[in-house]
């Protein structure tokens, strides 16, 4: 009988390294390797780490066998992002849609709604996205930019993600998108977002439908009559770590913050400015706060006219809340104090923070 022909195997659906495994390179053992990519993936950022992981896999196949299925991606723009999602949706790597856990994307000026929608498809590809990293790049144009609608509806239907960040000078004008958005996200724990502006009113949660998980909050103080915050106060119970930026062209006279502030019963860590509450009971409204470990009062960017308003913080009112606040480890205020506080009063203020050991500082 004559020898069969050997059939060659078929080729992979994607190329992987071809240096061959006695190498140099290819005869270093796993553990080695596995520790020299976790050396070189430290305090990286998450591109940075893409690339490293693609660098490492194409040096041959042990190497290509030991980097690690990552479960992030990054993405720079809808192109990039619609080659993405099409590929998780072909059948022969299907099974990655559900290992892509956290999505950094980068998108710049395609304001057209194909490209917001490309972007909220690649959403809707990672149906157990848990982490989501997202940057409006302006470039040098400036302003504030919108992510379209078709993004902003695949992000409420992310009902599995636990953080979003949000970066770059966005704009969300619509009157129900925040409150669209975040009513469909109960899972959310952090929420970042030092940029965003709400130009229109916002509807408030109901209690029933607020993200109860979550524990951090950084976003600007708005001056779009407290939208946000009004929107999240059902869910400030469950906050441990809140702050409010910016707020110099803030120019209203309501102190609409202060139920919010109010209602952080479990906050550990407090960062405001000098606006929207009435600064002659800030320790009053601090003191209800049992659980504060951490509080800064910061006045960057206030203008001069609003930094008046820092007379009504008296050194008595710190003496007192110091001795009383039992968590109390770090009190901040902003060094625009000394203007109102003699040098007695500054002095008589530290002792207490001394005596109670609770870290003071003028910043």
């Amino acid at each position: 009988m004559d020898d069969q022909a050997v059939q060659p195997a078929p080729p992979p659906p994607y190329a992987r390294p071809q240096q061959s495994t006695d190498s140099p390179a290819g005869s270093l053992p796993t553990e080695t390797l596995t520790h020299i990519l976790d050396l070189a993936l430290q305090d990286l950022v998450p591109l940075e780490r893409q690339t490293i992981r693609m660098v490492f896999s194409s040096v041959c196949k042990h190497w290509w066998s030991v980097a690690p299925k990552t479960d992030e991606l990054v993405v720079h723009g809808s192109k990039q992002a619609e080659r993405l999602s099409t590929a998780l949706l072909n059948e022969e790597f299907a099974f990655r849609q559900e290992a892509i856990r956290a999505l950094v994307i980068t998108v710049g000026k395609e304001t057209s709604p194909k490209a917001s929608t490309l972007v909220g498809d690649l959403l809707l590809s990672c149906p157990l996205l848990e982490r989501l990293n997202v940057t409006l790049d302006q470039g040098f144009s400036g302003g504030y930019g919108t992510l379209g609608k078709g993004f902003r509806d695949s992000l409420a239907s992310c009902d599995t993600l636990t953080e979003l960040e949000m970066y770059g000078k966005i704009e969300m004008a619509e009157r129900r998108s925040p409150s669209h958005i975040f009513t469909n996200l109960l899972s959310l724990r952090r929420i970042v977002t030092p940029s965003l502006r709400v130009t229109s009113w916002v509807y408030a949660f109901q209690r029933n439908s607020s993200p109860n998980k979550l524990q951090q909050l950084v976003m600007p103080f708005e001056s779009s009559r407290g939208a946000v915050t009004e929107l999240l106060t059902p869910a400030a119970a469950y906050l441990v770590d809140v702050k409010l930026l910016g707020g110099a062209d803030w120019t209203g006279h309501s102190h609409y913050l202060t139920p919010f502030i109010k209602s952080l019963t479990s906050i550990r860590r407090l960062v405001i400015g000098p606006f929207a509450y009435d600064l002659a009971t800030l320790f009053n409204l601090l003191a209800d706060l049992p659980t504060l470990k951490s509080f800064t009062l910061t006045s960057e960017p206030a203008t001069q006219t609003q930094l008046q308003s820092l007379h009504g913080v008296t050194s008595t009112a710190a003496v007192r809340y110091i001795a009383t606040a039992q968590q109390l480890k770090s009190l901040t205020l902003t060094d625009e104090i000394q203007r109102w506080w003699t040098e007695l009063e500054q002095v008589q203020v530290k002792e207490a923070a001394e005596k109670a050991g609770v870290e003071f500082t003028l910043r």
